[in-house]
């Protein structure tokens, strides 16, 4: 097996998920765990990315 080959099966494609997620991280400027925040709401909450004004997330 060549070691640049990912193998996939089950309900959710997670390498893809991870290259997806990567290629974000690397278009919003690779920033640091510190540049995140949350908010919490009676209307849910949400992941911030360099202020409140930036929400990249709502968590379930």
């Amino acid at each position: 097996m060549a070691h640049d080959t990912a193998h996939q099966w089950g309900p959710r494609r997670l390498y893809d998920e991870v290259a997806d997620a990567m290629a974000w991280w690397e278009e919003e400027g690779r920033p640091e765990i510190l540049d995140f925040g949350p908010t919490v709401t009676e209307a849910g909450r949400t992941v911030w990315l360099k202020g409140e004004g930036s929400h990249v997330g709502r968590v379930d």
